[in-house]
């Protein structure tokens, strides 16, 4: 599902989606950046060079919030920072956009040190000192959809595994403004597992497949990861 890159848009397709009753809603946004951050001298040490950030939350940003609240049931992203290390956290965003205890994956792909944005593997999970294992944004979908063939497939491959584009797999594509303009019902999205994502001419990566590089949306990869993994 596509939506326009802006917050009052992703709040009014949550709460169009929360009103068909998805069986899970997967946000795929960059919600790294808050929109109000000043950043001030900071006078703890003279000639440092640091700097206090002062983060307000906005309205839209407060609506956006209240509408993710309401979902029964969300998956919302996460990054590892840095990947390779041994002793990485998850980092959440733009944290007061998270509902408490909310689901989240981290959404990182590992790019082709070859091609540029070619995306080729991924890593299923992290764990960090004594926290709980944490999951990719894709995997934790799997996990919703089908926890008994996930965990096994996960159980008998390595951490970080190489993306199956082998297969051609079609999945249902919309964009929101159809759905407003009445062009679809919105009686096709109860039960469905919803990627809400930008439109793939925004952002998108290259994925190698038999026919060569082809351009994907990160939400069509991560639904590519969901088949492997349950296949």
């Amino acid at each position: 599902m596509t939506v326009k890159n802006d917050r009052l848009e992703l709040t009014k397709a949550i709460k169009f989606l929360n009103a068909n009753d998805p069986r899970l809603i997967c946000v795929n946004f960059d919600l790294t950046n808050c929109d109000d951050v000043k950043q001030f001298p900071s006078n703890h040490f003279s000639n440092s060079g640091d700097t206090t950030a002062v983060i307000r939350q906005t309205e839209s940003e407060k609506r956006l919030s209240r509408e993710l609240a309401m979902s029964r049931s969300l998956l919302m992203p996460s990054e590892l920072r840095p990947f390779g290390s041994k002793a990485y956290d998850e980092i959440i965003g733009c944290g007061f956009l998270y509902p408490e205890k909310v689901a989240t994956g981290f959404v990182n792909l590992i790019n082709s040190s070859k091609v540029l944005n070619q995306v080729e593997k991924i890593q299923i999970s992290n764990t960090y000192k004594n926290e709980p294992t944490v999951y990719h944004f894709a995997v934790n979908i799997a996990l919703q959809l089908n926890e008994s063939a996930t965990r096994s497939y996960i159980k008998s491959h390595p951490n970080v595994v190489a993306l199956d584009f082998a297969r051609s797999r079609k999945f249902k594509t919309y964009s929101m403004e159809h759905f407003y303009g009445n062009k679809e019902s919105g009686k096709a999205l109860k039960g469905k597992v919803i990627i809400l994502g930008v439109d793939q001419s925004v952002e998108y990566h290259l994925v190698p497949t038999a026919k060569g590089n082809k351009k994907m949306s990160t939400s069509e990869i991560f639904a590519n990861i969901v088949c492997q993994l349950i296949e």
